[in-house]
């Protein structure tokens, strides 16, 4: 997959372990195999649609942020980077193989535990079938970005007030949660993102400055608690604070770990792939580590190609 898929998902064959857990039929002879293949193709078929129709509508969505974002950039004061910078982030929310990694993986899956076996009596009924296509499905709708969210973000950057600095969140999950919370240490303020869906995401948030520690990662009516390995970081104001990159993993049950990953070449990359001009209006400070010198390495490094290029 592209950059926005760079975890392949895998959580799809961790989706179907649950359905395992349930009494499973045996193979016994395979030398007329094949028997189950006419409902899976059948389901596979109207799974492939729903995906085929679910993307020519977010092919839509990013057609009209397209279409809308030079008025958008308008009033900034560098509208043409702003707008650039704008489509950078529509252009890394489109899947480059959807139909290998939704439709074709999850069929040769199904074929992999159904596909060979000889007696049709043993095969698994249409509506455990159906079954495994609902968790493929939903782990589709949540891997699409949502586009408009993130310029959304960009655009509120352009507000930052002079004593506040811009936090890079980063971060990757398989599961869907409503929002992500850093809380500032000894007074007020927060850093939030509100991502609605799983996969990667890297944007740019304004905040005040001072020490905040990762608080909760929302999931409708619960919370996964971040406090207990007290992940913390610090804003500096008038700059761009990278902050580590949060992995937070769910497993089957009710099992979730989360690390704070330090990552910079990585996470910057990101950044300047999409939002290069923040690179160039902003200095870089390291919020959890300011001693590490590849923060200094990575803005010689870029000046001299910035340098270069002109």
């Amino acid at each position: 997959m592209g950059r926005i898929f760079t975890t392949r998902t895998r959580s799809l064959a961790q989706i179907l372990c649950l359905a395992l857990l349930f009494p499973n039929t045996g193979v016994t002879d395979t030398s007329e195999s094949g028997v189950c293949m006419a409902q899976i193709n059948r389901e596979a078929a109207r799974h492939r649609d729903y995906v085929m129709r679910e993307l020519a509508r977010f092919e839509q969505t990013l057609s009209e942020l397209k279409t809308d974002i030079d008025s958008m950039a308008a009033d900034s004061a560098e509208p043409e980077r702003l707008a650039a910078s704008l489509r950078a982030i529509v252009e890394a929310a489109k899947p480059q193989d959807p139909i290998d990694e939704f439709v074709d993986y999850p069929v040769t899956i199904v074929e992999e535990l159904y596909g060979s076996i000889s007696s049709r009596s043993d095969c698994p009924s249409d509506l455990r079938v159906s079954g495994y296509f609902v968790a493929f499905k939903r782990a589709f709708d949540e891997a699409l970005l949502s586009p408009a969210y993130e310029v959304e973000l960009r655009l509120a950057v352009e507000d930052m007030q002079a004593d506040e600095g811009l936090v890079i969140v980063s971060f990757t999950t398989n599961f869907q949660f409503d929002d992500l919370v850093a809380k500032r240490i000894g007074g007020f303020g927060e850093v939030r993102v509100r991502p609605k869906r799983s996969g990667e995401y890297h944007v740019l948030v304004a905040a005040k400055p001072g020490t905040y520690r990762w608080e909760r990662a929302g999931q409708r009516s619960t919370y996964l608690d971040l406090r207990r390995e007290n992940f913390t970081f610090t804003v500096e104001a008038g700059r761009i604070n990278y902050v580590g990159m949060l992995q937070l993993r769910k497993f089957e049950g009710s099992g979730f770990t989360y690390y704070q990953l330090d990552r910079p070449a990585y996470v910057l990359t990101k950044i300047e792939d999409r939002m290069a001009e923040m690179l160039d209006r902003f200095p870089l400070a390291n919020g959890i580590d300011p001693d590490d010198i590849y923060t200094d390495f990575y803005v010689e490094q870029r000046r001299l190609h910035v340098e270069k290029s002109d």
